[in-house]
């Protein structure tokens, strides 16, 4: 069995289309009684949300790539664990980001930098309508930022996700999501200014 081949590029869905946890439940089940189909359901379901949480984590395309293919993989394997059905996505999220924080380790221990990727797919609006510079000042400032501002800043912002999204993403209770997004904002905001000062200094 290969769930990579359910990675098939999709839409993104949007809020209201969120499946309800009374028909998540009975997929979870079917997988757990041999019906293979409804895995691929799933994975369907929670593929962007998946790639997007690998890659506001670990900065890079490829890696979020990588990242996803191995969660869904070990969440197939590890399903009959699963104490509760209806908490399918926060174990699986919880999946992701600790095999993207392992990944971080073993960059840390080769010294491996982290690459600031295109973001166009992630994009709240056209990337055509963004100035490229503007563009490049937001992704360099993220950047600059600590671990815990830049992932909540790209998934809120470069991700479009609502603030309840984020927080089931990351594990987090949403007033601390709220939180954290303010105090980036203010960072991000403080560090672009300084970006701009000193690119137009030369």
């Amino acid at each position: 069995m290969d769930p990579s081949r359910w990675l098939t590029p999709e839409p993104a869905q949007t809020e209201d289309e969120s499946p309800k946890s009374s028909d998540e439940v009975d997929l979870v089940l079917r997988v757990l009684s041999g019906d293979r189909a409804a895995y691929g359901v799933l994975v369907s379901r929670y593929q962007h949300r998946v790639y997007h949480l690998a890659y506001s984590i670990l900065g890079s395309w490829q890696d979020a790539q990588d990242v996803s293919q191995e969660a869904f993989f070990a969440a197939y394997r590890r399903l009959p664990k699963l104490k509760d059905p209806g908490k399918f996505g926060g174990w699986l999220f919880g999946t992701v980001r600790h095999i993207c924080y392992v990944t971080l380790r073993k960059r840390r221990v080769i010294g491996e930098q982290v690459p600031i990727e295109e973001v166009e797919f992630l994009a709240t609006r056209p990337v055509e309508d963004i100035p490229d510079d503007r563009e490049a000042l937001m992704l360099q400032g993220i950047q600059d930022l600590p671990e815990k501002y830049q992932v909540l800043l790209r998934l809120k912002y470069l991700g479009g996700y609502s603030y309840q999204r984020v927080a089931e993403m990351l594990d987090l209770p949403e007033v601390t999501v709220k939180s954290r997004l303010f105090e980036g904002r203010r960072m991000l905001r403080e560090r672009i200014a300084y970006l701009v000062r000193t690119r137009d200094d030369f």
